[in-house]
């Protein structure tokens, strides 16, 4: 089954990049073409209320991954999303800039 929610999550993140380097827990053989954003589910969280789940929705990581310590879409990928960053380093030449958003 197609999560609806995840591949709009996906479409948004390609729309907001202007790219379709979007990667969805890429496997460790992917190369990844930078700048590029790489993300995974973290969790599902579910509010309940008389014994049925009312209210699902998916937490994922999102990492913005660039070699340009000063790019743009750092700000702009927290206008989108409406989270701030959660973390900020960098390795082996490229800065990574993660975020948790609930879709």
């Amino acid at each position: 089954m197609i999560d609806k929610r995840r591949l709009k999550l996906d479409n948004l993140l390609r729309d907001t990049l202007g790219s379709t380097q979007v990667y969805y827990q890429p496997p460790a053989s992917v190369q990844m073409e930078y700048p590029c954003i790489r993300y995974n589910m973290a969790k599902v969280p579910v509010d309940y209320a008389d014994d049925r789940a009312y209210f699902i929705r998916a937490k994922y990581i999102v990492t913005y991954i660039t070699t340009e310590p000063d790019d743009p879409m750092k700000e702009t990928l927290v206008e989108t999303l409406c989270t701030p960053v959660i973390q900020i380093y960098a390795a082996d030449g490229l800065y990574h800039y993660v975020y948790e958003v609930y879709y």
